[in-house]
């Protein structure tokens, strides 16, 4: 499942445990699923901008976005908690991916 959801671009399924099962959901528009969880416009288009493309860095999302360094780094470390990984210490090199989208999952 989780090789498909890098193949279609798409946000990995959610993995629930409930009283009366398991149950797994599965995002077919990454927009629909991220703004029905309260998440803002621009940290949306950020989202989006890493199923597309794999990864970004603080850099691609301050031309992409129009925005601050120091908003850049904000915006990630808010994504960090649910949605992103970083590989690499913070600086130069920090690249982010879609959590629990690696390619070699």
């Amino acid at each position: 499942m989780i090789g498909e959801s890098i193949i279609y671009k798409t946000l990995p399924p959610e993995f629930n445990f409930h009283l009366s099962g398991f149950m797994v959901t599965f995002f077919k528009d990454a927009r629909t699923a991220l703004s029905n969880k309260g998440l803002a416009d621009n940290l949306i288009t950020l989202v989006e901008y890493v199923l597309e493309n794999g990864e970004v860095t603080n850099s691609k999302v301050q031309l992409l976005l129009k925005i601050s360094k120091r908003t850049a780094s904000r915006y990630l470390t808010e994504l960090e908690e649910t949605y992103l990984d970083r590989r690499g210490e913070t600086g130069k090199g920090t690249i982010y991916t879609i959590k629990g989208l690696s390619k070699g999952t």
